[in-house]
């Protein structure tokens, strides 16, 4: 019961925090087209608010709450890639590894690392898009998934159960899809192309561990 409530809780607050401080902020300095650099537009409102100093303590709280999100994204990343490896998804001894003093997936995290170093270099837009790719397309199977598992496999029908099982994920699946069409095409031929990677590395997989399921069901015969 605790975890769904605190993925609704999150959703909410974030929600709402998102979408007040972007109404005040757009009432603050409405002519978006006005900024120098888009990517800074809140430190150059910051600047327009409060001077020098509010831009400097703006600057400050958001590194810091940079590094708080990048170390969390950073764990979160490389304990995925621990689990895909402890399951034989991705090669076991290299991601399932655990350090045996640290108790840690050090290879995951000097993995997950280096690729986070390519952001130097990158263009922070595609990145963005890059990130949106993946997330948009994890929250699409996520609803594909309802519906596979409830509506297919368990035959949960119904007219409610039709409604939560088939219509709502259905429509949540085809909103997170017209989002994906809206991010830059440089990301999504990147995203595309690092799909397809990762379906042929699956086929791969499937067939050179032939006792992996990968969550699919085998005929014991």
């Amino acid at each position: 019961k605790n975890i769904p409530l605190a993925i609704f809780l999150t959703v909410a607050v974030g929600g709402t925090l998102f979408t007040v401080i972007s109404y005040l902020m757009h009432q603050i300095y409405p002519s978006y087209d006005n900024f120098r650099h888009a990517d800074s537009a809140s430190l150059e409102i910051a600047l327009y608010t409060g001077g020098a100093f509010l831009k400097s303590f703006f600057l400050a709280g958001t590194m810091v709450a940079v590094i708080s999100s990048s170390l969390s994204s950073h764990a979160s990343a490389s304990r995925l890639l621990y689990a895909m490896g402890r399951d034989s998804s991705l090669p076991k001894r290299f991601f399932g590894y655990v350090h045996p003093t640290l108790k840690t997936p050090v290879f995951n995290i000097m993995f997950i690392g280096l690729i986070s170093l390519t952001a130097m270099i990158g263009e922070l837009e595609v990145i963005y898009s890059f990130i949106s790719f993946g997330a948009l397309i994890g929250f699409i199977f996520v609803h594909l998934s309802v519906i596979g598992h409830y509506y297919i496999r368990k035959q949960e029908r119904g007219f409610l159960k039709t409604l939560r099982y088939l219509v709502l994920p259905f429509l949540g699946a085809s909103f997170c899809g017209w989002l994906l069409l809206s991010i830059s095409k440089n990301a999504l031929m990147i995203g595309a192309g690092w799909l397809i990677a990762g379906f042929i590395y699956f086929l791969f997989r499937i067939r050179s561990l032939p006792d992996v399921t990968f969550g699919f069901d085998r005929d014991p015969r």
